[in-house]
């Protein structure tokens, strides 16, 4: 194996403490070479990378910036999501096997401990491998990587908003794999559609509420 440049070590650690939203607001990089030990090119390069991702924004003759999701985006991510999941689940339906239902029913149940342990930074990456079985299912690289792309925007929401929204999406979650491994088509996307509005109006509730 490759050993990992310094650019991507620096990247990785300032991307997962962004996650855990150890930064915010202005983010001085010289700090953060100092804070990991290192040079200050592989964390520029680190913060290249990062912006391009969309995590952190770039202020001319300023620096960079942690970026946080707006209500209006948060809409956004589910608009996408509602398209890419329920197009792929309606093409891909009547083809899905029992591995990829044993890999949902795996993912859920790792999702619950995770939460019950507290760690929702691995409880949000665990519920977004649970609905991207179906995508990597289907085979579509492009529209894969959009709806991962996409559902990564989730770590730069504030913790308690996900925390607050997702009890009641673990139990959608229960009654979802049912109707999937029932082979109930019909009722298995309603579920679906229904459950991406609820987890979005939850999400949205959340957010205003860390607001006020």
């Amino acid at each position: 194996m490759a050993k990992k440049t310094l650019s991507q070590e620096a990247y990785e650690q300032i991307k997962q403490n962004l996650e855990e939203g150890l930064y915010q607001g202005y983010i001085n990089g010289r700090q953060v070479a100092r804070d990991l030990n290192i040079g200050f090119t592989p964390v520029r390069e680190a913060f290249l990378q990062l912006q391009s991702e969309g995590l952190i924004r770039k202020v001319d003759n300023v620096g960079y910036f942690v970026n946080r999701v707006e209500l209006e985006e948060l809409i956004q991510i589910f608009q996408v999501r509602e398209c890419i999941e329920m197009y792929v689940w309606n093409q891909t339906f009547d083809k899905i096997t029992e591995v990829e239902i044993a890999k949902m029913k795996a993912l859920h149940e790792q999702e619950k401990e995770l939460f019950r342990q507290g760690i929702l930074k691995e409880y949000t990456k665990t519920d977004i491998k649970l609905h991207g079985v179906i995508l990597d299912f289907f085979g579509n690289a492009d529209l894969s990587n959009l709806y991962y792309n996409v559902r990564q925007r989730y770590m730069l929401c504030p913790v308690k908003t996900v925390k607050q929204a997702s009890v009641a999406a673990m139990e959608e979650h229960d009654q979802w794999i049912a109707y999937v491994e029932a082979r109930d088509r019909e009722k298995a996307l309603n579920y679906l559609q229904q459950h991406i509005n609820h987890t979005k109006n939850r999400m949205k509730e959340g957010f205003i509420t860390f607001l006020e």
